[in-house]
């Protein structure tokens, strides 16, 4: 069950478990708590909170202003979104210049769409890519200027 974090903070764990029943994972709670843990653990992985939402980021060596990053979120809906712009927020002032991101659940291009409506940094874009055969989307987001603020930069074909 999803908890307004401005009501109660979960635990990390509780977080986790409950992004993984929400998202009915295709790994039962045992098994991704278990996966999630070991990569919470592991080099070039960073881990940020938000409110009931962890952001796990797997960033390049080569490269650390690139990153891959998915959220584990047990938070309400708005707060969901408030956290994921905090997250994008604090990634770019961090230094990170792009960041990708692969999800199903096409509900999810909401978010997305929140940031860009007042976005953090000038010159944020992000672009979507839709493999229809595995039912998966992938947001590529370019941080744009991250020492100014404001200034969308939206992809074609994308309303807000």
């Amino acid at each position: 069950m999803l908890v307004d974090s401005k009501k109660e903070k979960l635990e990390p764990i509780d977080i986790i478990k409950t992004a993984l029943e929400e998202t009915k994972s295709q790994y039962n709670v045992q098994q991704g708590v278990a996966a999630i843990l070991a990569e919470a653990h592991t080099p070039n992985t960073m881990v940020i909170r938000e409110g009931n939402t962890l952001f796990m980021v797997n960033y390049d060596p080569q490269d650390k202003s690139r990153g891959m990053f998915r959220a584990l979120n047990a938070d309400t809906a708005r707060n969901y979104l408030d956290n994921s712009r905090e997250f994008i927020k604090a990634m770019g002032m961090a230094g990170f210049r792009v960041l990708v991101v692969q999800f199903q659940d096409p509900t999810i291009m909401n978010i997305f769409k929140f940031i860009y409506r007042d976005p953090p940094f000038t010159g944020m874009g992000y672009s979507v890519q839709h493999d229809k055969a595995k039912d998966l989307y992938q947001v590529t987001i370019n941080m744009g200027n991250t020492r100014q603020s404001g200034g969308p930069v939206v992809p074609e074909g994308v309303e807000l």
